[in-house]
């Protein structure tokens, strides 16, 4: 059912979650104290996240080279490097007897694309999301307000409580961490029936999302139901309690105070850019600078978590790639921003914006207050080779990548003027080393597929190509 009016707070979002799931979080303490189903208790949840990417189709939708659009979070959502988006401050409820959870979580997530003038003609937002659960029946629903614009008559329609998604929970083993949560990952997830109106059309009823994975903390009931406040020998809720309002995220990883990073992309691709076909040049901004031998983006932002052998940082800056001008226009026009890398356990991805783009290895680790990872190999991603309209194979080696991450205030890091370390990443009539991620306009069209065979070799069949095209159009 749709509305035009201004809609309420409903019931919780996204969460439901198996019996055997909670029982996992409260221990068998609380399992056996509510055996009878007469007595069962309703245990609160206290706190939580749901983590779902939607779709990762649409995603790449909005944001590719159609689309030319945008994702935003808002109201306590999260954006993950993965594409993912994290809908937090999971409430709700744990029914003991049947097992069911029904939870709710904060966030907005909003999907806008083909912008005509100050307007978007797709935009959609999800927000107030439930998540609810049978563990009968092992199914389970996602629930959300979702607002949609209709491309055809720009007329916005809410669609309130929609039950937007189903879920199966067969064969979903719940997991429990440390920190008291418990855990249902990638629980399989299908557009219904009720929710495809509200993609717009986009997508058929039973059309595959994205999985949608759940964590949730249930606080255990005082076993005296006399007792006014908790007793504080009580065995279930000394092992849960103590947790129950500690963070989802603790804070024990180091904050990235600040930091640099060192990418030259592929060396016969800057040597294209800058070499007598293309004839093009490159744009700095946003804090990204040239090093002498390629670019540097710094004021790194992110954190490193030892325990977990997990390394998150992000970095500013823009670099701006054009080339094949003609009356004005590039036919070459590619962009890298919002460079960003995650190393875990050895294991490290370069993104471009949400899109991983590289891939190395690194052993991280800590001197005098500084991460140093030097000259890293990186290799071409499946996603980075669809980027570059498959002229660059996956696994194609690319430029080394340098970074530097200060976690003391008192940590030297290197100065503008340094150059980056290792071989491979020369400028000189090749032109820059770039340090960011891809997010803009890819190579397009025919000046696309030149850049790529050109950068590979191929300048013969490029050239070859333009006159067939330029033979064709006449």
């Amino acid at each position: 059912m749709s509305h035009t009016t201004a809609r309420r707070r409903r019931t919780p979002v996204l969460a439901a979650l198996a019996a055997a799931a909670v029982l996992a979080a409260t221990g068998t303490a609380v399992l056996t104290a509510a055996t009878p189903a007469e007595a069962a208790p309703n245990l609160p949840i206290t706190n939580g996240e749901a983590t779902w990417g939607v779709k990762e189709s649409f995603r790449t939708y909005v944001v590719g080279p159609i689309g030319k659009g945008r994702i935003t979070v808002a109201d306590g959502a999260r954006s993950y490097d993965n594409g993912l988006f994290g809908f937090t401050g999971g409430k709700g409820t744990y029914d003991l007897g049947a097992h069911n959870i029904t939870a709710s979580f904060d966030g907005k997530v909003t999907f806008q694309a083909h912008k005509a003038g100050d307007a978007w003609s797709l935009d959609m937002s999800i927000s107030q999301v439930r998540v609810t659960t049978d563990n009968a029946t092992k199914t389970g629903k996602v629930i959300a307000d979702v607002s949609s614009k209709d491309m055809s008559t720009g007329q916005t329609v809410l669609y309130d409580d929609v039950e937007l998604a189903a879920l199966n929970l067969t064969g979903i083993a719940p997991e429990q961490d440390n920190l008291g949560y418990t855990w249902l990952k990638n629980i399989p997830a299908t557009l219904t029936e009720a929710g495809a109106p509200a993609f717009g059309g986009f997508y058929n009823a039973g059309s595959a999302l994205d999985p949608v994975t759940l964590k949730v903390k249930a606080t255990a009931p005082d076993p005296d139901p006399t007792s006014s406040s908790p007793a504080p020998s009580s065995p279930a809720p000394s092992s849960t309690a103590p947790s129950s309002s500690a963070p989802a995220d603790p804070d024990a990883p180091a904050k990235i105070l600040d930091g640099t990073i060192d990418w030259g992309v592929k060396k016969s691709f800057r040597d294209y850019i800058a070499g007598p076909i293309a004839k093009g040049k490159v744009e700095l901004s946003g804090g990204a600078t040239d090093n002498g031998d390629g670019f540097r983006f710094g004021k790194a932002t992110g954190t490193y978590d030892p325990a977990k052998k997990l390394l998150t940082a992000a970095y500013q800056g823009t670099v701006h790639f054009l080339g094949h001008e003609t009356d004005g226009h590039h036919e070459l026009d590619l962009t890298f921003t919002d460079l960003n890398i995650k190393v875990t356990a050895g294991k490290g991805v370069l993104y471009t914006g949400k899109t991983p783009l590289a891939t190395f290895t690194a052993e991280v680790a800590v001197k005098d207050g500084v991460i140093a990872l030097n000259a890293l190999p990186a290799k071409l991603t499946a996603e980075g080779a669809v980027f570059f309209g498959g002229f660059y194979q996956e696994g194609a080696e690319l430029d080394p990548i340098t970074t530097a991450l200060a976690l003391d205030p008192d940590a030297n890091l290197p100065g503008p003027g340094a150059t980056t370390t290792g071989t491979g990443t020369g400028g000189g009539a090749g032109g820059p080393s770039v340090s960011l991620p891809l997010t803009g306009s890819p190579l397009v069209g025919i000046a696309a597929a030149g850049a790529a065979l050109i950068a590979a070799g191929g300048a013969a069949l490029f050239l070859a190509a333009r006159r067939r095209r330029a033979t064709a159009a006449s």
